[in-house]
């Protein structure tokens, strides 16, 4: 919104390498899941991105196998085209993200996919907003208020509330019919669940949820496109650098 005429406005701006990485690699189908795993682990933020950078979207194709209607150029290279099982991988470095901003960044996505071109609607907010939004502000202090929430905390208060792969009965079945699963976590899972907080800049609830989401599709050996696991941020926290970080258009997480 522009300060003086209490107008909104989109301000457009051109992407370059220094805000979007695209990256087109190939995967055969015969590679197993190992392979896989280690390409997602390479798309991490933390490798793609620095605090301070302006570097904001990474775009990664990989091509598993080609079409048959796909012809090469001289140099190689394929005409743009997706294929069935093809893997489009989407890293954003956006800390404001909600489930209304992840929406119009979908559809951008769809509508330049689809028409090979983004339309200019100078009335229509679009994810680029969000990005511009954030990018302007300072985000150190709030980086850094993370950081030091994340380093004191008492571990004790939900070490028995994290999921984990090793469950144990606490009464056996002749005892009681209704059985009570109580989860051990040692120091090294509680160290690895505060490292990976602190990588992916987000809270410990997210990663505890997002145990417990990978726990359920681990239990049931199969993942229904109808689960989900969400929460509401019904209580904000009160200190300026928490919500700085979180930014004014979160409402709800995803998983």
């Amino acid at each position: 919104m522009e300060p003086t005429t209490k107008k909104w406005y989109q301000q457009i701006e051109e992407l370059t390498d220094e805000g979007f990485i695209f990256t087109e690699s190939e995967l055969g189908q015969n590679s197993n899941s190992d392979s896989l795993l280690d390409l997602m682990i390479l798309e991490r933020a933390p490798n793609l991105f620095t605090l301070d950078g302006s570097r904001r979207v990474h775009l990664h194709i990989v091509r598993r196998h080609l079409n048959d209607n796909d012809q090469q150029q001289d140099d190689g290279a394929t005409y743009d085209t997706l294929c069935i099982e093809d893997i489009i991988i989407i890293t954003v470095r956006h800390e404001s993200i909600d489930y209304t901003s992840m929406k119009f960044l979908m559809d951008e996505l769809s509508d330049a996919y689809r028409n090979g071109h983004l339309e200019n609607q100078p009335d229509a907010v679009s994810y680029l907003d969000y990005t511009l939004y954030e990018r302007r502000n300072d985000r150190s202090v709030g980086f850094n208020y993370w950081q030091e929430h994340q380093r004191n905390l008492n571990t004790a208060d939900f070490l028995s509330h994290i999921p984990c792969d090793q469950p144990w009965i606490a009464h056996p079945p002749a005892v009681v019919p209704a059985h009570s699963i109580v989860s051990r976590v040692d120091k090294n899972i509680t160290q690895t669940m505060l490292q990976c907080a602190d990588a992916c800049n987000t809270t410990l609830a997210t990663i505890c949820l997002a145990s417990f989401c990978a726990f359920i599709y681990d239990m049931t050996n199969y993942w229904h496109d109808d689960i989900g696991i969400t929460y509401t941020m019904a209580s904000r926290p009160t200190e300026p650098e928490a919500g700085g970080l979180i930014g004014p258009f979160m409402y709800l997480k995803l998983l």
